[in-house]
């Protein structure tokens, strides 16, 4: 198998300061992403203990300036990602999430996705490493997320291939659709979710599934495929 790799790199957003650093972004064999950030441009502030949260500034230890977000593709096939900010962030914002799916379908909004910052909330006095998978919207494509060789976050299983999606893509874009995406007051996975509930977020409030501040580290390794470490 051809094994290829995607690189992201984040620098830290402070809650004092509205400027998170440009992704580094661009196309692979066999992995095309499909974000606009550009480049990296220089480091202005690094992660500071600013403000006074409410949690001590020694519950989460300081992490370090730039975290970089690794795709590995070990699918069967090409796989293409898109790349995109939170909305209503600064136009030179870039990072965020990034869907995943084969190569030969474009994104449209029902794909698994990661979901990755690095950033200081009025809550931390640190900026804080978080990531997450989720397939909340849909199910493309497998995906779980490791630190330090330990998967925190994902779930390396074929849902397609595990059961029938009643709620197939209307575009033939290769992606289930979530049931229970707009549901707020769900309190569990759909079945055709439920194998990876708890490890990756399958419905809006399956917050086992979030990764925030337990590895303050400058390097997350996402996989995507059933060849990837489980959760």
């Amino acid at each position: 198998m051809n094994i290829k790799t995607l690189t992201l790199s984040f620098l830290a957003l402070l809650e004092s300061a509205a400027l998170i650093m440009n992704a580094i972004a661009g196309t692979e064999d066999g992995i095309t992403n499909y974000g606009g950030e550009g480049t990296l441009t220089a480091a202005i502030f690094p992660p500071e203990k600013t403000g006074e949260g409410v949690v001590s500034a020694n519950s989460i230890t300081a992490g370090p300036a730039l975290v970089t977000f690794t795709v590995v593709n070990k699918h069967s096939e090409a796989i293409s990602t898109s790349h995109a900010h939170q909305a209503g962030g600064p136009t030179a914002v870039s990072g965020g999430n990034v869907a995943i799916n084969d190569a030969g379908y474009d994104a449209n909004g029902d794909f698994a996705i990661i979901e990755a910052n690095h950033g200081q909330t009025e809550w931390f006095k640190v900026a804080v490493v978080g990531v997450d998978v989720s397939y909340v919207d849909g199910f493309s494509l497998p995906i779980s997320c490791s630190c330090n060789g330990v998967v925190v976050t994902g779930c390396n299983k074929n849902l397609s291939a595990l059961g029938t999606c009643p709620y197939k893509d209307k575009y033939g874009k290769n992606a289930c659709i979530n049931p229970k995406r707009a549901d707020r007051s769900a309190k569990s996975a759909a079945p055709l979710f439920a194998p990876c509930q708890g490890v990756a977020y399958t419905f809006q409030k399956d917050h086992d599934a979030n990764n925030y501040g337990e590895f303050q580290i400058g390097h997350v390794s996402c996989c995507i495929g059933t060849d990837c470490p489980p959760a």
